[in-house]
């Protein structure tokens, strides 16, 4: 009879490390971290939960690789609250809205145990945009110099897109993304779609 192979673990090592599934949860954060992540991709397929049971799911895959608070980042297995977190943060669940859009992870401590109708961790999405001192010069998308526009300047304008849109836009890409999110909501509701009435130096006049 072969012995198992175990590994000691000693000094300040945590056991959730040890919890090794192929997703991201509550057990990958250290106590109090908050990880700012960035989506890469969207993917939707049969994952394996406890007990082996498979079940269809849209799971969210990040580009980086580590963070303070969580030694390795893993894909997050999209639930029906993250998702919707999403939604309210960028107005919109599809794939070409979220890749290289920005999250927030943390941990609740009274999410209802669907097992024994008790209360349990749980890993959610903070439903607003990270706010993140930004330094960015370059847009994200076309890559070209951040200017100033109306009464903002370079720095206001980057800042702005990026707690907007979750990334740092030139004035012409920001118009351009919402022109096609407005074009969206009108697809899906004409209505919501309707212009509104602005003074001329609110912001998003500019972008």
């Amino acid at each position: 009879m072969s012995k198992d192979k175990l590994e000691r673990i000693i000094g300040d090592a945590s056991i959730k490390r040890y919890f090794n599934t192929e997703y991201i949860g509550a057990y990958s954060l250290d106590d109090g971290a908050e990880p700012v992540l960035t989506i890469d991709s969207l993917w939707y397929g049969d994952i394996t939960l406890g007990g082996g049971r498979k079940e269809p799911h849209v799971v969210v895959k990040f580009k980086e690789r580590s963070v303070p608070g969580v030694e390795e980042v893993k894909p997050l297995i999209l639930n029906a609250t993250n998702r919707k977190a999403l939604k309210k943060m960028y107005g919109s669940d599809s794939a070409a809205s979220l890749e290289g859009r920005k999250i927030q992870l943390y941990v609740d401590p009274h999410v209802r145990d669907p097992q024994d109708g008790g209360f349990t961790e749980g890993l959610r999405i903070r439903p607003s945009i990270p706010k993140q001192t930004v330094t960015a010069t370059k847009c994200a998308d076309c890559g070209a110099e951040i200017q100033g526009a109306g009464k903002l300047n370079a720095q206001q304008i980057a800042q702005y897109t990026y707690q907007k849109y979750g990334k740092s836009l030139c004035s012409d890409c920001a118009t351009k993304i919402k022109a096609e999110d407005d074009a969206r909501k009108a697809a899906l509701d004409p209505l919501a779609a309707a212009p509104e009435s602005s003074a001329p130096d609110r912001k998003d006049d500019v972008l």
